[in-house]
């Protein structure tokens, strides 16, 4: 049972979507949400629903834990009740082909910066190619999943998972990501969480829709891994390369030690400096 402190704690940024609604853009005022107290992961619900649902081309799932968050490379992302926030937005009906897939986690990921800066007075960068940070912790990790139409070069519909460390959480973070996790907050405040779901649909949303990438701009901005030395991780290899570039179809160039230069359309990739 919550002692009364717990249950104000909870109730002052308690997950609603009338509160998420009052803070969308008006041309979102019929996009689908629904929202969970707990799910064991949103990029699941949104797989389940994809073939269900007909009339929607844009659905959002939001939920404040997950028992079996989804993370890069079969990882588990830790999702703790009530400190983070987690959602899924569900796309269908999309003009790009799977090769273009990256572009939705770019989108995602300046979206998830501007809107961590929306409600808070820090400033978010983005770490190639899906993870965002604030005072050099990790506070966001983005999941993209994309399944191809089979009758033609586009996909049927697309996934991009979102996790937010709002909060502390209460038992901290386990030993494998307490060195490089963080939260946006220390402690909790009013209403944030539904302001900051609003503010990442809201600009996810305008990315999506718009003509243009505009976004990319943005998050080569962001991406404070450029001009740096890293090492590429692939399989059980490691090299060292120094990160020049991001092309316009969302993938890292890289120049090895022996000159060579590479474009890379995933993986991961190592700092120093946040070893």
């Amino acid at each position: 049972m919550l002692t009364d402190k717990e249950n104000h704690e909870k109730n002052i940024d308690s997950l609603s979507e009338n509160e998420i609604r009052s803070f969308l853009n008006s041309s979102l005022k019929d996009i689908k949400i629904e929202i969970f107290d707990s799910v064991d992961s949103t990029n699941n619900i949104c797989q389940q629903i994809a073939g269900d649902v007909v009339n929607e081309s844009e659905y959002v799932v939001i939920s404040s834990h997950q028992t079996k968050g989804k993370g890069r490379h079969g990882r588990n992302f830790f999702s703790p009740s009530d400190t983070g926030l987690y959602m899924s937005f569900l796309l269908k009906n999309l003009p790009y082909s799977a090769e273009e897939a990256a572009k939705l986690t770019t989108m995602a990921a300046v979206s998830v910066c501007e809107a961590i800066e929306e409600v808070s007075d820090k400033e978010a960068f983005v770490k190639w190619v899906n993870d965002i940070y604030v005072s050099n912790r990790k506070v966001c990790g983005i999941l993209t999943e994309a399944t191809p139409s089979l009758k033609e070069n586009k996909l049927e519909y697309a996934i991009v998972g979102i996790g937010i460390n709002v909060y502390m959480p209460e038992t901290g973070f386990p030993q494998e990501i307490l060195n490089k996790a963080g939260a946006v907050f220390d402690n909790k405040v009013m209403n944030v969480r539904n302001r900051l779901a609003a503010y990442v649909i809201n600009h996810f949303m305008n990315y999506y829709k718009a003509e243009t990438i505009d976004y990319l701009e943005e998050y080569r901005r962001r991406c404070f891994i450029l001009g740096q030395e890293i090492t590429v991780v692939s399989g059980n290899e490691q090299r060292k390369a120094t990160a020049i570039d991001i092309d316009d179809s969302c993938r890292l160039i890289v120049r090895y030690d022996n000159g060579n230069i590479k474009t890379l359309y995933s993986g991961e990739i190592l700092l120093p400096s946040l070893s």
